[in-house]
């Protein structure tokens, strides 16, 4: 999916979450609680207790969920990787699409496992001179498939100011990603 196509899905899916919670879903949206599992790529993670993530409802494309919290929100995706990138490349271009002009820069990239998988943990931040403060923290995976392009994964926060209960969200459902088998 192409990085404009992906935030447009993501905004129209947010436009109904209120702060701190999803409101009543909208026709077209699905609310989930606890596990969340996705079999077009393989995957499951937890919705941590008391939250609850949105999903467009069938037959919109499956590629995850969004976590309304209280300074910004969490995102789970996977899509194929269809331009053949390293995870290099993937890191870059997930900070590209989710961040256009937003004046992000990288602060932190480490080499980690997800699930087993290599992945990097990147961390964005916006300085005063972007407008308000802001920060942004992702992790990226790449999972090969036979005879497939191979799927990335990203768990990505964006936070307006500090939040660390955002934070630790981000790490509960970072700890919970587990692969599946793929449908």
């Amino acid at each position: 999916m192409a990085s404009g196509a992906r935030v447009i899905l993501w905004a129209a899916l947010g436009l109904t979450w209120s702060q701190g919670g999803l409101a009543q879903p909208r026709k077209g949206e699905v609310l989930v609680h606890g596990m969340y599992t996705n079999t077009d790529y393989g995957y499951s993670v937890v919705v941590p207790d008391r939250l609850r993530a949105g999903r467009m409802a069938a037959p919109a494309p499956q590629h995850g969920i969004v976590i309304n919290l209280d300074h910004g929100g969490l995102w789970v995706n996977a899509e194929y990787n269809t331009l053949a990138r390293s995870l290099d490349e993937l890191a870059a271009a997930v900070a590209d699409g989710w961040f256009p002009g937003d004046q992000m820069r990288v602060k932190a990239k480490t080499p980690v496992s997800l699930a087993g998988l290599p992945a990097l943990d990147v961390l964005l931040e916006r300085g005063p001179e972007g407008g308000r403060a802001g920060s942004a923290r992702f992790v990226v995976a790449f999972r090969t498939v036979p005879g497939e392009v191979g799927i990335v994964y990203t768990i990505l926060v964006k936070r307006d100011g500090q939040a660390s209960g955002d934070e630790k969200v981000f790490s509960r459902v970072v700890e919970s990603f587990r692969l599946t088998d793929l449908k």
